[in-house]
């Protein structure tokens, strides 16, 4: 019994629970439109008491005439059942729908889940899923591609492809102009225009806002350009050139010193998120670090090595050794080629077999006993054995070399290579 041991009614219970109730209930006119019953959730929802009798696409949806999906697919005796954005009030909803009599006529009562909080969950978690995936690909790619511009453009297509963006780029220091930036790197989407001859030599006048936050190791973020118009005129401008109107920049630092900095334009998805290109960022850092210190590493060997190892008459090898088909192939530089009397354009096949057939038969199980002490060692190796030369007859060679690279599908060795003497 209720307090004061009256019994309430069906009516009664029935208002108590849909007042409690957080989903929201309507009820209204099928062929007039005209609202019958709101429960409280639902007049909280669209700040309205003052809603019977007037039309359900005006309270509900802001309208001023019938929503062109009204009365799909309704049944008398079951509910349908469909998934629905209110733009109106900004919710997402799960929604139930049924034709019910009221009063001798016929009404549609609908009940609507608002899961708006859920569907942001599960887009959040769609987004880190994706994320993951995209830079598990961007790490396969700047560790598997040897040509580093192919690596680059990869990450970019990456980036781009993640951000749904019209662009992705890389800037870095011009190698021209004192602190300039030229974007040296550039992905765009299909029927995006390329805006990377436009952005050579760009001064630290335009990019004077974007390095300040660089050197606070921080990101730039732009959701819309109606702020920069009074702040920065001239960042306002160029961005309305190149039609960008949102964008996410990170820097790329080494050593103190902001080094480059990534970029996508108009990025649609995950727009509030700098997690992923910043992730990416420090593996292209490690990357350009990598190429940098072999191209460091190349130039000596082309210029100043190679004028030592000439002077010195000292060759410089690299024999590769596959396993799949036991074929060895060497190339030599010029100096060796020269040592040896080798004919120009030989093959690397070639030239193995020129230098191996010309190893005194006596020497044979020597020299490739030090090549596999080379392979199984790791060191450096060392053998002098006598060698057939077409113009000056027997001669001592020394071979010096070492393993330099071991894969699934051959062996790489390198070393130096001098004639000590003559017959």
């Amino acid at each position: 019994p209720a307090p004061g041991g009256a019994e309430p009614s069906d009516g009664e219970i029935t208002q108590a629970i849909l007042n409690a109730e957080n989903d929201l209930f309507y009820l209204c006119d099928l062929e007039t439109y005209q609202l019958y019953y709101l429960n409280a959730a639902g007049q909280r929802l669209f700040g309205v008491q003052d809603y019977k009798g007037k039309p359900c696409y005006k309270v509900l949806r802001g309208r001023d005439s019938p929503c062109p999906f009204c009365n799909n697919q309704l049944y008398q005796n079951t509910f349908s059942l469909w998934e629905q954005e209110n733009p109106y009030c900004q919710r997402h909803f799960l929604l139930k729908d049924k034709i019910l009599t009221y009063r001798g006529r016929k009404a549609r009562l609908e009940v609507g889940l608002d899961i708006t909080k859920q569907e942001y969950v599960s887009q959040a978690a769609r987004e880190r899923l994706n994320f993951a995936e995209k830079i598990v690909e961007g790490m396969n790619a700047l560790s598997v591609c040897a040509d580093y511009a192919e690596a680059v453009n990869r990450v970019l297509a990456l980036m781009g492809d993640f951000y749904q963006a019209d662009r992705a780029y890389l800037f870095e220091p011009s190698a021209t102009c004192p602190n300039c930036w030229t974007n040296t790197y550039e992905w765009c989407a299909v029927n995006v225009s390329s805006q990377k001859q436009k952005l050579q030599q760009v001064g630290p006048h335009q990019l004077g806002r974007w390095l300040t936050l660089f050197d606070q190791d921080q990101s730039v973020i732009l959701f819309g350009l109606d702020s920069l118009r009074a702040v920065s005129p001239q960042e306002w401008a160029d961005l309305t050139d190149q039609d960008i109107q949102r964008l996410i920049a990170v820097p790329l630092r080494a050593n103190g010193k902001t080094v480059g900095f990534l970029g996508v334009d108009n990025p649609r998805y995950c727009i509030h998120d700098d997690s992923q290109i910043r992730v990416l960022a420090g593996f292209l850092l490690t990357r350009m670090n990598q190429e940098r210190n072999e191209r460091r590493y190349r130039m000596l060997m082309q210029e100043s090595n190679q004028d030592l190892l000439r002077s010195l008459k000292v060759g410089y090898w690299t024999l590769e050794m596959h396993k799949k088909d036991g074929r060895r192939e060497m190339i030599m530089d010029p100096t060796m080629q020269e040592l040896l009397a080798m004919p120009e354009f030989f093959s690397p096949c070639e030239s193995y077999h020129f230098w191996a057939s010309r190893v005194k038969n006596t020497a044979q199980p020597a020299v490739e006993q030090a090549l596999g002490q080379m392979i199984e060692t790791g060191q450096l190796v060392q053998i002098e054995f006598p060698w057939e030369h077409d113009r000056q007859g027997e001669i001592q060679l020394r071979l010096s070399g070492m393993m330099m690279e071991e894969t699934p599908s051959l062996t790489r060795l390198n070393g130096y290579c001098r004639l000590l003497s003559g017959r």
